[in-house]
């Protein structure tokens, strides 16, 4: 076991409750085929506390913590691609195993936008805990969007992912902000999983490429509140479960917790709420986008309170296309300005823009 004495709970060489679960895997992770970084493994000295040095801890790379308590990065030992862990607990989310599984076979068709699924190991002694393995992905708003098509070509894949979803009778149950992510193209040379924004060894800011270079590809994932129904049932029912976004009307009715609800037209709601909070209002550290109100009248339907006139996904799919077809070309190549951006933060964004555009015109 690993323990960490005598330090404060949030020092960077203590290892929290979350992480000390995976420094216990570690062993047995290495002897499947995954390493995790040295902060996880045993006899684990900070480098910091090794010799004296003029840097600060947040300097050295065992310093980083793992960002989210079910996940962790690690990399495969056959070749040395850096992967993504996820510990699902089954009896918490007794479906999200074999639906990860099922998605992760269909992978063939180009409009299921959910992850690969690399891996799927049993933790010893704990039968009821897996372990997924995936490959790393990354944020799918980092780097920002920089013209308006990348945001158009962003919410197309996205829509086609639920699109394939429904066809598929699943039912996400959690579509946000959290779950949305994109592959790691944009960065041909890599950066560190748990500190994006620097390369794989820690030591210089990672350099990405634009998005119409690219081509990145966007994902839905984390299936552990999502559910799948027969093609017979014509009324799908699910209990009322809370994801990320606390806002959903039906749930907020009194007894809306408590009444089985069909979940098809909560994902809309969920995928119009996350354009509207997102790319509208701005929310959390992001602005809001500005050009966008030709898709305002689809994403108020998509939110309606009443979610028996809210459309289906073929529905949004179909207005979408319609709407975006409508954009000029001119428009579309446009950079994508922000709400209450200053004059000089306009112009250093405009520039940076036009600079990008003549770089790599041949891409346009």
């Amino acid at each position: 076991m690993v323990t960490r004495e005598n330090h404060q709970d949030d020092a960077p060489e203590t290892l929290d409750a979350d992480e000390i679960f995976w420094a216990d895997l570690q062993p047995w992770l290495r002897s499947t085929g995954y390493e995790l970084r040295r902060r996880y493994r045993p006899s684990w000295v900070p480098s910091w506390k090794q010799r004296k040095t003029s840097l600060f801890w947040w300097e050295f790379e065992d310093s980083l913590k793992a960002k989210h308590p079910s996940v962790m990065d690690a990399k495969r030992t056959v070749d040395g691609s850096s992967v993504m862990l996820k510990k699902v607990r089954v009896s918490d989310h007794p479906m999200e195993v074999e639906l990860t599984k099922y998605l992760a076979s269909e992978l063939k068709d180009e409009k299921n936008h959910s992850p690969d699924l690399i891996d799927v190991l049993t933790v010893p002694e704990d039968h009821n805990m897996r372990i997924l393995v995936f490959p790393l992905l990354r944020r799918f708003d980092d780097p920002e969007f920089d013209a308006v098509i990348e945001l158009i070509e962003f919410l197309r894949q996205i829509i086609e992912g639920v699109q394939f979803l429904h066809h598929n009778r699943i039912a996400h149950r959690d579509i946000g902000v959290l779950n949305i992510m994109m592959d790691t193209s944009m960065y041909p040379d890599g950066f560190h999983p748990a500190a994006p924004s620097k390369t794989p060894d820690f030591r210089e800011d990672a350099k990405h490429i634009p998005r119409n270079v690219a081509h990145p590809r966007y994902f839905l994932i984390d299936f552990g509140l999502a559910v799948r129904y027969e093609y017979a049932e014509l009324q799908p029912r699910a209990v009322p479960v809370r994801g990320q976004d606390k806002t959903v009307p039906e749930f907020a009715a009194p007894g809306g917790m408590q009444n089985a609800y069909d979940p098809f037209p909560t994902d809309i709601y969920y995928l119009g709420n996350f354009i509207r909070e997102h790319f509208f209002e701005g929310k959390d550290d992001k602005k809001a986008k500005l050009g966008l109100e030709f898709l305002r009248p689809l994403v108020e339907e998509m939110c309606s309170t009443d979610p028996s006139k809210r459309p289906d996904i073929d529905a949004v799919s179909e207005k979408f296309s319609v709407l975006a077809g409508g954009i000029p070309h001119s428009r579309m190549k446009a950079r994508l300005k922000s709400k209450d951006e200053g004059m000089w933060e306009s112009m250093k964004l405009g520039t940076t823009h036009a600079y990008r555009k003549l770089k790599y015109k041949d891409h346009e």
